[in-house]
């Protein structure tokens, strides 16, 4: 979504522009949102730097610096008032929309919000849970794990992502630490938007348990680390990539969020990219609103009314983009709505959801609709002739339903299937 909205920025495009995001589980949901709090947040309260930083750090770190999780306690309080109030969310960031959400997956988010709140460690110490995943993996083999992780590496990944270099890997494989941006702080306290519920079943019993169930294998690198339009990126000394992963996701991610708030397209050259984005102004209160407002004057003795106006103004507006949350797992259900009657024009499928991918759609799909389904090109611990298998699935599955691949795709080498309706 933030590449799709920055390009759409950068080239001007004016048509209007609605996702309908479908998960598995409400924390996903809950991080989605925060994500896209960091991005919108206006530039007078936080630089372009800071965004980046606390957006790659948010998103693949399992440690965070305690600067990154005062700034999420902070956020999450700020965040319960928007899931818990609808008018409040409108005014306040009117590109989300989560009118869709059935009354408990409301409460839901908001204790999800309210755990992020507590700081409280015997509730999640994700360290624990990192290294429990990691032994119930490898078995036998955890005391010599650091051979499993360069194996992996050798022989699975660094052929599909070169440029992630092997102590990144590492690192990440043995902490859940994927980037490391500053060199001044320590990653030392559990990043508790990682941490979800699960049902187990035991003897016939049901009970639920929080804890980190997330990849321990294939590493965030790949979500944004191993491709850009940057090529200078992937230059090489002596057969070695100069730049790493890390690198090339710092840039993507402060390309795209410069793109989609400026419009125009980022430069590195310093001399020509605007010094203001790349500022962290910790303004007061009322100076913030000041900006925002556009107004020349002092703060009003009312305390609680120039607070909301800083609120209101707090993030950048989107013009014609609306991003729906839509319940969970309720694909099987929006064919029975007549607003959703022919509305999609391009669906995606994960490799996590293509189960969805039934007769269920149809009525839902627009005519010339494209289709996107990730492969399993980058699931590290599959077998070859479980993604060729996967593949022939995927691609029986579309055109039971009328779709036709566009040329092919390659098991190994693509991450994405792509298919247009028959017309």
């Amino acid at each position: 979504m933030l590449k799709t909205c920055a390009f759409r920025a950068r080239k001007k495009i004016k048509a209007e522009l609605n996702f309908y995001i479908v998960e598995n589980n409400l924390e996903v949901i809950a991080r989605q949102i925060l994500l896209l709090s960091i991005i919108l947040e206006s530039k007078e309260s936080l630089g372009l730097k800071e965004k980046v930083e606390l957006f790659l750090e948010l998103f693949g770190n399992s440690l965070i610096r305690p600067l990154t999780n005062e700034f999420l306690q902070q956020r999450a309080k700020e965040l319960i008032t928007l899931v818990t109030n609808p008018d409040h969310l409108e005014k306040t960031l009117p590109v989300l929309n989560l009118s869709n959400l059935k009354f408990k997956e409301h409460d839901v988010l908001e204790g999800i919000l309210k755990f992020w709140r507590n700081d409280d460690k015997k509730y999640f110490d994700l360290p624990s849970h990192w290294d429990q995943r990691v032994r119930q993996h490898l078995g036998t083999r955890y005391d010599s794990r650091a051979n499993a992780y360069d194996w992996d590496y050798t022989m699975k990944l660094k052929e599909k992502a070169p440029i992630v270099n092997f102590r990144e890997y590492k690192t990440w494989r043995e902490s859940g630490v994927a980037f490391e941006l500053r060199d001044d702080s320590a990653y030392e306290i559990s990043n508790r938007t990682l941490a979800s519920g699960i049902i187990f079943k035991k003897d016939g019993e049901r009970f639920a348990r929080r804890g980190y169930w997330g990849d321990i294998l294939n590493s965030p690198f790949i979500s944004y680390g191993i491709e850009s339009e940057d090529k200078t990126l992937f230059k090489k000394s002596n057969d070695v990539y100069v730049k790493t992963s890390t690198n090339v996701a710092e840039h993507n991610v402060t390309s795209w969020i410069y793109e989609l708030i400026t419009g125009e397209k980022y430069n590195l050259n310093p001399s020509t990219s605007s010094t203001t984005e790349n500022q962290s102004p910790r303004e007061e209160l009322c100076s913030i609103s000041e900006k925002a407002g556009g107004k020349d004057e002092s703060c009003p003795e009312d305390e609680a009314k120039c607070r909301e106006k800083v609120e209101t103004t707090r993030y950048f507006s989107l013009e014609d983009i609306k991003i729906n949350i839509l319940p969970i797992n309720c694909v099987p259900d929006l064919s029975r709505k007549a607003k959703y009657k022919q509305l999609f024009d391009v669906l995606y499928f994960s490799n996590s959801m293509v189960h969805l991918l039934r007769d269920d759609i149809k009525p839902i799909v627009a005519e010339n609709a494209k289709l996107i389904i990730e492969s399993t090109n980058f699931m590290l611990d599959l077998r070859h002739e479980n993604r060729v298998e996967y593949n022939k699935k995927i691609k029986a599955m579309a055109e039971s339903l009328g779709f036709s691949m566009d040329g092919e795709c390659d098991a190994v080498k693509d991450p994405f299937a792509f298919f247009s309706l028959k017309s």
